[in-house]
């Protein structure tokens, strides 16, 4: 009977050959290795060895190339029979150290056995061509030899990276990669690790130390959550445990952060491998997609721009429409105000209440004002003025919108002095602010303090003030007595689009607002906040030296006149009705018209019948834009001005370049049109 020798470590690929070969009348003999297939041959020849390459302690190129040396073997058929070397420059490797067959697996059970019968039939019949070894030096052979390593090695890997997916598959390849691919793993850039039951580390590659910032012998032994950020460090323990132990398998992503205190997002996709013998562990499998999150993040960030960006726009339009109506509303009733003022005796009692409603007017018109700014459709004008008046009437404005719960304590210094501002800024800077702070307070309720006081910053104190040169300031105050500003925050608060409220609560713009107008005025900011008991703002502007306060003008004082033709065009019967009443109260000409189109027809005709236009912006069938540069090119010397409440499509800048004198916001007062007419007709 003749004998096999089969060299294989792979119990079921030992047990299928067995089978076939012994139901074929063949004695069967094995061994695991290369190593123990000498000492077996040492003891018992074989006819002829079939053996595998890819084995633990002496592999099949090995064992191949020492039988073929050896004077006691090297006569007895050698057989390749691999289902891991299976290129064409492997078969080469393997015949040129003298193997007389390669053969790849799977193989069809008759297509081996008459490989095998062929060169059992030529051996016996002495027929059989020895091969020689065709590489006889040894570091030749152990060039070729690694080459073929490396290679199997590298395609290892990549048929590892497909198997995670399937559970048996990484069962099997990870089981092997501690003893055979140690090198391999070192030199890949995902993670690759192995940890026990209770999530102590057994095994770590550099990738795996380049993440969590130790050595492998330093990292081995401890807990793989210690490595985690806290919330990750509590699903490792409460549920992925658990889970891998039941499920055989897990996947998902932790974030780690390592001993420096950087951050990284691991995508992971481990298995269980139950080893009877040395105890079931976990093998795995990360990739660092730390990058990936942080452009998501980004991208999430910049879709949230976007829409707070659209929300301002759509805010814009919105305010645009509502101060071109509300101005031309507010021009009449200011108009009308102040000519019934002109009309009533000094000693009238109704003068007084006239002149409350010219005060309502103007504030109304701030208001639209504040309205624009806020949406960004206007420039900011600094100005020199007091902050106490503005501070009082904003407050006044907060009463009205609080609950009773929240009480306003003011402590505000008279003639705290002037700052160089726009009003509108101000006013809005002391909004977001005590808006944030009833915030804080709407659950319980509580004490909201506005101070305003002057005070001189000398260079001793200014090191507490970094972004302050020393000189005169006024400080502005807003104290709550709510819950607080966590102490890890507080240094982001003034960040664009940061909050802490709830989605539809808050757009994160209203400190970052405050904080670039008051920078804009050569100020800064100081927040401190205790949590439990409530947040201070400070509010630090320059003090400029003090003004005379103007006198509140009077419509009836000494405005000056004329007696021109004027071009008077809107398309509201009440403003031109106001208009032509304002303009002949002052002396002058009018003619008045409420359609653009037969205004021009008129100017066209009798060009030099007048000697000022005056005409609104925004009108149907031809713009007050259009209409001006018509009438120019009709007579290029004609003085015009432009009045707006409100337009998107021109500027004052823009008026300017096409020749209009002067462009001006409704509502005007009496006083300021008759000084605007006088200048411009006075050139």
């Amino acid at each position: 009977m003749i004998k096999l020798l089969i060299v294989e470590d792979d119990e079921q690929s030992l047990y299928m050959l067995k089978v076939l070969l012994e139901g074929h009348g063949y004695e069967v003999m094995h061994a695991a290795n290369g190593m123990e297939a000498l000492e077996k041959a040492t003891r018992e020849p074989p006819d002829l060895v079939i053996s595998d390459i890819l084995m633990p302690v002496k592999d099949g190129f090995t064992l191949c190339r020492e039988w073929k040396r050896d004077d006691r073997f090297k006569e007895i058929p050698f057989i390749f029979y691999t289902a891991t070397y299976t290129d064409r420059k492997d078969e080469e490797f393997a015949l040129n150290l003298g193997a007389e067959r390669f053969l790849v697996k799977p193989m069809d059970p008759d297509r081996f056995l008459d490989s095998l019968r062929e060169v059992i039939d030529a051996y016996e019949r002495k027929k059989l061509v020895r091969r020689e070894p065709v590489v006889e030096d040894d570091s030749e052979v152990y060039k070729l030899y690694n080459e073929r390593l490396v290679n199997k090695i590298e395609k290892k890997m990549l048929d590892l990276e497909k198997e995670v997916t399937e559970r048996k598959e990484a069962e099997n390849a990870l089981r092997e990669s501690e003893e055979r691919y140690r090198n391999l793993f070192d030199s890949v850039s995902d993670c690759i690790y192995s940890h026990d039951l209770d999530g102590r580390i057994l095994a770590v590659n550099k990738a795996s130390c380049r993440i969590f910032g130790d050595t492998p012998e330093e990292l081995i032994g401890r807990c793989l959550g210690d490595f985690l950020a806290p919330e990750s460090n509590r699903i490792f323990h409460e549920e992925y445990l658990p889970r891998i132990t039941e499920n055989g398998s897990s996947d998902g992503i932790f974030v780690f952060r390592s001993t420096d205190g950087k951050e990284y997002h691991i995508e992971y996709r481990n298995a269980l491998i139950e080893d009877e013998g040395s105890g079931s562990y976990v093998n795995g499998v990360g990739r660092d997609i730390t990058e990936s999150v942080t452009a998501k993040k980004a991208v999430k960030n910049l879709e949230k721009k976007l829409i707070q960006s659209q929300k301002m726009k759509a805010i814009g339009t919105l305010a645009g429409g509502i101060a071109h109506d509300f101005n031309n509303i507010l021009a009449a009733m200011i108009g009308y105000t102040e000519l019934s003022l002109l009309d009533l005796p000094g000693a009238a009692k109704s003068r007084q209440y006239l002149k409350e409603v010219l005060k309502a007017g103007q504030r109304a018109k701030d208001l639209i004002r504040q309205i624009l700014a806020f949406s960004r459709q206007t420039d900011h004008e600094k100005t020199l003025l007091e902050v106490a008046p503005i501070v009082n009437e904003a407050v006044k404005l907060l009463r009205a919108s609080l609950p009773a719960t929240i009480t306003i304590r003011q402590n505000i210094e008279k003639n705290a002095g002037i700052v160089e501002v726009d009003p509108t800024q101000i006013h809005q800077v002391l909004m977001n602010l005590c808006t944030n702070a009833s915030h804080a307070m709407r659950e319980k309720g509580g004490v909201m303090e506005v101070g305003l006081k002057k005070l001189d910053i000398d260079a001793g104190s200014a090191n507490s003030f970094p972004d302050l040169v020393p000189g005169p300031y006024l400080r502005l105050t807003v104290t709550d007595t709510g819950r607080g500003i966590p102490p890890e925050i507080i240094s982001r608060v003034f960040e664009p689009y940061f909050t802490t409220k709830e989605m539809g609560e808050g757009t994160g713009l209203g400190l970052a607002v405050v904080h670039g107008i008051v920078k804009s005025c050569g100020g800064t900011v100081k927040v401190y906040s205790e949590q439990g008991k409530g947040t201070t703002f400070h509010v630090y502007l320059p003090r400029k030296p003090h003004e005379e306060q103007r006198e509140e003008t009077d419509p009836a004082k000494a405005l000056p006149k004329g007696k021109e033709r004027v071009l008077f065009i809107d398309d509201e019967q009440a403003l031109v009705d106001i208009g032509r009443q304002m303009l002949e109260y002052l002396g002058y000409g009018v003619v008045a018209r409420t359609s653009s189109t037969d205004a021009l027809e008129m100017f066209r005709e009798q060009p030099d019948r007048f000697d000022l236009i005056i005409t609104d912006t925004t009108m149907p069938n031809m713009t007050g834009e259009r209409f001006s540069q018509e009438a120019l090119k009709i007579r290029p010397d004609i003085p015009v001005i432009l009045c707006t409440g409100f337009s998107e499509e021109i500027t004052e800048q823009k008026a300017k370049d096409i020749g209009v004198r002067a462009y001006i916001m409704k509502p005007y007062v009496l006083s300021e049109i008759a000084e605007i007419i006088r200048r411009i007709l006075n050139k």
